[in-house]
């Protein structure tokens, strides 16, 4: 069937964020940690976990990389010049930097670097197309400010909803402690949108040395990665047959399948 006998919706396009065109809509006191790099920070968000540092290195050696447009990749033109490529109406974009922003444990300064955030996918992507619906992210170390937050989010910049980490915070997010935030979703009827992007902490998967088990994004792991985690798995001594078969049953119906769909999530 022709794209143009119907409209193909993108619903997990993500943001290359640049550091530095965010820093210009911080506050001079997060500016300065954002922009120079220490040996304890490299950067606004935490890292997601051991396994995403060099995840596409030696890819990168030895594979072509197929771009969009010679703008910035992943910035606001080069998501509109992929859209016009791939006869895409229009994407909902998520985070890429952000999606550690659960492990954040200063409330202060989550609250202040979620609000220079909103801010930048405003001005950098949402400003320049009604294509790109940017989702906002919220502090949720501070049950008050998030609220705050996502009104202004949605109300004044027309956000289309919000991010939720699914890892990182202290409390799991059907807790009593966060239901506020949730009814003003629902007052401002907008959506919340969970969002994966590293399950190794707390999920009993640190002991893996391959991205395939160790992640959420099945559409970033390729057949040899996940060959060799699956003989990894089989060799090893430490686990009993039912737990080995229970393993890798497990990740062919998680990530097999999905990769054929194409498809990424959080927990599943």
């Amino acid at each position: 069937m022709p794209y143009d006998n119907y409209s193909v919706n993108d619903c997990d396009g993500h943001f290359v964020e640049s550091v530095p065109e965010m820093a210009e809509f911080m506050s001079a006191r997060i500016k300065r940690h954002a922009l120079t790099p220490a040996r304890n920070h490299q950067g606004v968000f935490p890292s997601l976990d051991g396994m995403h540092l060099a995840l596409h290195e030696e890819n990168a050696l030895t594979k072509k990389r197929i771009i969009a447009s010679e703008y910035r990749p992943g910035s606001g033109e080069d998501w509109l010049a992929f859209l016009d490529r791939a006869k895409i109406e229009r994407t909902v974009l998520f985070t890429s930097e952000g999606l550690s922003v659960g492990f954040i444990q200063a409330p202060k300064y989550a609250v202040e670097v979620c609000r220079a955030y909103n801010d930048y996918v405003y001005h950098r992507f949402a400003k320049l197309s009604d294509r790109l619906r940017p989702m906002a992210l919220i502090p949720m170390q501070d049950v008050a400010a998030a609220i705050s937050e996502l009104r202004r989010a949605v109300k004044e910049l027309g956000l289309a909803g919000a991010m939720l980490p699914s890892c990182g915070l202290p409390l799991h997010l059907a807790h009593e402690t966060y239901w506020p935030i949730y009814e003003e979703a629902e007052k401002l009827d907008c959506p919340l949108a969970l969002h994966g992007g590293a399950n190794c902490q707390g999920a009993g998967l640190e002991t893996f040395t391959c991205f395939a088990y160790a992640s959420d994004y099945p559409h970033e792991v390729d057949l040899p990665a996940a060959q060799h985690e699956i003989e990894e798995v089989a060799e090893r001594k430490d686990l009993t047959v039912e737990e080995r078969q229970a393993i890798l049953a497990d990740n062919a119906r998680r990530f097999f399948k999905l990769r054929w769909r194409a498809c990424g999530a959080s927990r599943l």
